[in-house]
């Protein structure tokens, strides 16, 4: 792990987004995924113009799960997979708050079958579910969540962890 320091060098992540042009089509997708140690958000902006589309990461989040004291006391997969759809909610919300082109399609991707059904549906489901998914849409829209398939998830990154080579790989 130590020895991996001296290529952090080697990642740039640039701090000027792009400049926003109102004529300009600008999206915001927001991505989330959880493991069992670990569920993130990652939410970038792509604006396509005459030619081509850019893409770029504007922020990302990561939450270590919840240590379980016993087997039985674990958070499941499928909640962890929620609590990532909930930072995304908040990290999405956030972005569009800070955007001045209040103007934009906003879609929100999870790998996550389960954690679709319950926002989607918003029936009156126990309490833990109940809660996050009542904050998640009052952040966004039931109908802004599609699914994305785990091996396309760009928030598989930082919920399973890498080493500084993938991430300078993955880019």
């Amino acid at each position: 792990m130590i020895s991996q320091l001296a290529d952090i060098g080697k990642i740039r992540i640039p701090r000027k987004v792009f400049e926003i042009n109102s004529t300009d089509p600008t999206e915001v997708h927001m991505f989330s995924d959880a493991s069992k140690s670990a569920y993130a958000a990652v939410v970038v902006v792509k604006m396509k113009t005459e030619d081509r589309s850019k893409v770029n990461l504007v922020a990302a989040k990561s939450r270590l799960a919840p240590l379980g004291k016993s087997k039985s006391k674990k958070m499941t997969i499928p909640r962890l997979e929620l609590m990532g759809c909930l930072i995304g909610s908040r990290l999405v919300h956030s972005v569009l708050d800070s955007m001045t082109e209040k103007d934009v399609q906003v879609y929100c991707w999870s790998d996550s079958s389960t954690a679709l059904a319950w926002i989607r549906r918003q029936e009156d489901w126990a309490t833990f579910v109940g809660r996050r998914v009542e904050e998640i849409c009052r952040l966004t829209n039931k109908f802004q969540w599609r699914h994305v398939p785990g091996l396309m998830n760009p928030a598989d990154l930082p919920s399973r962890g890498c080493s500084t080579k993938e991430l300078w790989e993955s880019h």
